[in-house]
């Protein structure tokens, strides 16, 4: 959470033992969030451009691929926008 600190995030939701969701107070703190402390992955941005013709003209295409994190604490991080699936599944 730390990682987040001064950047609007809320809670984290954790999903495993290596994924989570960080809430942020609004979608500017979040946006905000991501371009201070990521950069987007080129083969990312190419990769959805080359399989979803239809989103390479969107502007926010570098916000809501996989972006290479800051690491810490030589940890690396990989994030992202998340999606309606990116919830933990219930045991059982």
């Amino acid at each position: 959470f730390q990682y987040f600190s001064g950047m609007g995030a809320t809670k984290v939701e954790w999903l495993n033992d290596s994924a989570c969701n960080v809430v942020f107070v609004d979608s500017f703190s979040c946006k905000r969030a991501l371009s201070c402390l990521s950069m987007p992955l080129e083969s990312e941005v190419a990769r959805v451009k080359e399989s979803h013709p239809e989103m390479s003209t969107r502007p926010d295409l570098d916000m809501i691929v996989w972006r290479k994190g800051k690491p810490i604490d030589g940890h690396r991080m990989l994030l992202r926008v998340c999606h309606k699936g990116d919830v933990k599944k219930p045991v059982g």
